[in-house]
C-alpha cells in the first residue's frame, strides 16, 4: 500500500512511553520515533482499557481555549458561535473557514482540550507494516493513520478527537495498545 502524503491533510499528535527496562522498538526492527518530532506530550492516550468509546476532554470549550492561547478574541468566539447556530457546523470549521484561526491554531486548541500531543506528518517516518494495520478508505473515512510501532503500542495520529466512536473503530481495527496523537 502506497502512503501518499500530498492526501493526508491532519495534525496528528503522538504520545510516547518511555518505560525503563522496556524492550525498545530498535531491538525488535521497528522503526523509532525520534522525541524532537514530538511536541507538547503531557501524558499518554492509549486506547487499551478505556471504557468509553469517546474521547474525554477537559471540560474547557475550544472558544475559551482559543482566547486563553491569545489566538483570537472574544468577540471572534461570539460571531463564530452565532455562524455555528445558523449553519449547523463545528465551531473549529466555522473558525477556519471564516480564517479566524488557522489549521494549526485550532490542531493546538484541541489538543490542548483532550489532552493530546501535536506532531506534524511532514516529519514523521512512516513504518509500513503499521500503515497497513487500517485499511486506506477506511484510514480516509476515520481521519485516523497508523504510522509507527514501538515497544508493542502502536501509534496512531488522528485529525478529530471528537469524532464519535472513534476508539471503538480502532480498537476493532487494531488488536494492540494504541497511543493516539492530533495531527
Amino acid at each position: 500500500m502506497a502512503l501518499r502524503r500530498a492526501k493526508v491533510k491532519s495534525v496528528a499528535l503522538v504520545t510516547a512511553d518511555t518505560g525503563e527496562g522496556a524492550t525498545t522498538a530498535e531491538n525488535r526492527n521497528e522503526p523509532m520515533v525520534p522525541n524532537q518530532q514530538i511536541e507538547g506530550i503531557a501524558s499518554d492516550v492509549l486506547v487499551e482499557g478505556v471504557e468509553s468509546s469517546e474521547m474525554a476532554h477537559n471540560g474547557q470549550k475550544l472558544g475559551e481555549i482559543l482566547v486563553e492561547q491569545g489566538v483570537i478574541d472574544e468577540a471572534a468566539v461570539d460571531a463564530a458561535l452565532a455562524k455555528q447556530a445558523e449553519s449547523g457546523d463545528r465551531l473549529g470549521a466555522v473558525l477556519v473557514a471564516e480564517k479566524a484561526v488557522t489549521t494549526a491554531e485550532l490542531a493546538s486548541a484541541l489538543a490542548h482540550q483532550y489532552g493530546l500531543a501535536r506532531a506534524s506528518l511532514t516529519n514523521l517516518s512512516f513504518d509500513p507494516i503499521a500503515v497497513a494495520l487500517i485499511p486506506e478508505e477506511t484510514a480516509r473515512d476515520l481521519g485516523a493513520l497508523a504510522y509507527a510501532r514501538t515497544q508493542g503500542v502502536v501509534h496512531v495520529v488522528i485529525s478529530d478527537p471528537a469524532r464519535p466512536g472513534l476508539i471503538a473503530q480502532l480498537k476493532e481495527l487494531i488488536d494492540q495498545p494504541v497511543s493516539l496523537a492530533l495531527g
